[in-house]
């Protein structure tokens, strides 16, 4: 059910949602968590006149994942072997949320899917920035497949990107939010659009 490539840990139907939001973005698509940029890529070929911005640490402990495929150690390797035709791709090595707190441009989507642990955290230093009916996406927050990934998979792996619990609860709270409207849940994903500045 997962893997839609062996870079981007999302189902088919989380992949056209990428796409369909990204297409509806008229300024900057953030994203937050690159691992091996398959869902950079699909964002940025669905805008290609848009800037996207991938920032993740990429520390040596996130390639260990026991997930099939290619290991990427840095960003101009990323750049090179799957995104040199995404010329509107920005690859930022930063921590999430600190750089949420300086960023000075407008989001028309902004997708979370960096460490779980810390989402309330990226939330906390993004939201501001998404332009009003601008989207974000929350990825690991709904759903059955969420279900299945923390039981089965994602708690077999010892490390704090994985609390897909937290993702989930702080999507319950958004929901209580005047600020952002749940729109749809694809799969595992939690769509929002923004309509108060």
């Amino acid at each position: 059910m997962y893997r839609w490539n062996n870079r981007a840990w999302i189902t088919a139907n989380e992949a056209l949602c990428l796409e369909k939001y990204a297409k509806l973005s008229a300024v900057d698509i953030v994203e937050l968590g690159t691992f091996r940029a398959g869902s950079t890529e699909i964002m940025a070929k669905a805008r290609p006149n848009v800037p996207v911005w991938t920032v993740d640490l990429f520390l040596d402990e996130y390639l260990e994942y026991p997930i099939p495929g290619e290991r990427v150690s840095n960003p101009a390797e990323l750049r090179n072997k799957y995104l040199e035709d995404c010329k509107n791709v920005n690859i930022i090595i930063a921590d999430t949320h600190a750089l949420g707190y300086v960023w000075a441009k407008p989001i028309g989507l902004l997708f979370i899917d960096g460490n779980h642990s810390e989402v309330e955290m990226d939330w906390k230093a993004w939201n501001k920035h998404i332009i009003s009916k601008g989207y974000v996406i929350f990825h690991d927050a709904v759903g059955s497949n969420r279900e299945y990934l923390s039981i089965n998979t994602f708690n077999s792996i010892c490390h704090p990107c994985r609390k897909v619990e937290k993702v989930a609860e702080l999507v319950e709270k958004i929901k209580q939010s005047n600020e952002f409207f749940l729109i749809e849940e694809v799969d595992t994903m939690a769509v929002f659009q923004k309509f108060r500045d």
